[in-house]
């Protein structure tokens, strides 16, 4: 980390609050195992994201992790709407917006909606749960202003992370693939 530093200075660059500090890191790994195994192993194999993630703590770049849990997250919850009736879900999710749904039809068109929209019309379906769509809401927010996707000098502890690494998994990554729910909640609408 030192030459990592020591590079950057010498290339006449600021190193100061560049790095979260090591003691913040290992807050991360004291804890990371507990909230890993809320993940069964199969869906553990495929979440590339949340190696990225676990990259990210190592060296330092809180800012990036949360990204990159952002990214698993909606890419999991995209899987998810997809298994449903997108007609139904696209209806929900963009409301009276006739000229932005006339574009939406297919699994691939998730990609054109916001997070909010997404996370909103998962909620609107019976996909997450209330609390859920709370603690997702505020993921998106500060993924939005205390994140790498957005310049800011904002600081995330470890315990932060940890907790919304949390929040991601139980609320969407290890959501089972059904879409038994929205049926249910399309036919009493249609009732």
């Amino acid at each position: 980390e030192q030459r990592i530093l020591e590079f950057i200075q010498q290339q006449g660059l600021p190193a100061e609050g560049v790095l979260v500090s090591i003691g913040e890191r290992m807050v991360v790994f004291t804890n990371i195992s507990s909230v890993l195994n809320k993940l069964e192993p199969e869906r553990r194999g495929s979440s590339v994201y949340i190696s990225k993630f676990i990259a990210a703590v190592t060296s330092g770049l809180f800012d990036a992790a949360l990204n990159y849990l952002w990214d698993e997250t909606i890419y999991e919850l995209r899987k998810r709407v997809a298994q449903y009736d997108l007609a139904y879900f696209y209806d929900v999710a963009v409301g009276n917006n006739t000229d932005k749904r006339k574009k939406l039809n297919s699994a691939d068109d998730l990609q054109k909606i916001d997070d909010s929209e997404l996370i909103k019309g998962a909620l609107d379906i019976g996909l997450i749960s209330e609390l859920g769509y709370k603690h997702l809401d505020f993921i998106r927010y500060m993924r939005n202003w205390a994140s790498a996707a957005h310049p800011n000098q904002n600081q995330i502890t470890g315990i932060q992370l940890v907790s919304m690494l949390e929040t991601c998994i139980v609320e969407v990554i290890r959501l089972p693939l059904s879409n038994i729910i929205v049926e249910i909640k399309q036919l009493l609408g249609n009732i």
